[in-house]
């Protein structure tokens, strides 16, 4: 009698152990596609990025009455835009702080200038030299494809026209670009 108790209590946990086996292999072999539904639904955050390689233009000695382009012939320096909001916006530049130059000397920002030398977007750009103003000023214009996260570049030349009636000296100054959903 006893090796008949034994054989069915063998019984009964070989069957609660298919019994167990059965109800847990197929969450098993679903565990790939339980992990897969979890990472489908990542949410990306909206970016909203620039990234400048120099923003301090040095524009040496100048003699009164004098142009100087920086880099003639080439550009000075290179902003990368970037957007995925699916949003209009805006590229935007303006003098930062006060210019370097010859102490006592004031002369006006538009005698500094500025102009879009290449640029690699479907946007629309601002074409020629533009003075500077004390408020930022729109140097681009997003289209649909910078909208979505085609990165854009601008190269930039700048120029400065000395004033006949300015003191000669070294002229510098920093210049600050923005990305803005604002025109």
């Amino acid at each position: 009698m006893t090796i008949y108790r034994a054989k069915c209590n063998i019984i009964r946990v070989f069957a609660s152990l298919a019994v167990v086996f059965a109800v847990l292999m197929p969450c098993i072999c679903n565990a790939d596609e339980v992990m897969e539904d979890i990472f489908a639904s990542v949410v990306v955050l909206p970016v909203f990025d620039i990234n400048i390689d120099n923003n301090y233009l040095n524009f040496g000695v100048v003699n009164p009455g004098d142009s100087v382009t920086l880099k003639e012939g080439t550009y000075y320096n290179t902003i990368k835009c970037i957007a995925n909001k699916g949003r209009k916006y805006y590229v935007k530049i303006h003098i930062f702080g006060e210019v370097v130059g010859p102490k006592g000397n004031k002369i006006p920002s538009a005698s500094f200038k500025w102009r879009i030398y290449h640029t690699e977007g479907r946007g629309i750009a601002a074409t020629g030299w533009q003075e500077f103003s004390d408020e930022p000023q729109v140097v681009y214009t997003s289209d649909t494809e910078d909208e979505i996260g085609k990165e854009l570049m601008l190269r930039f030349q700048y120029k400065l026209d000395l004033p006949g009636s300015a003191m000669g000296g070294h002229y510098g100054l920093k210049v600050v670009y923005l990305i803005t959903e604002i025109e």
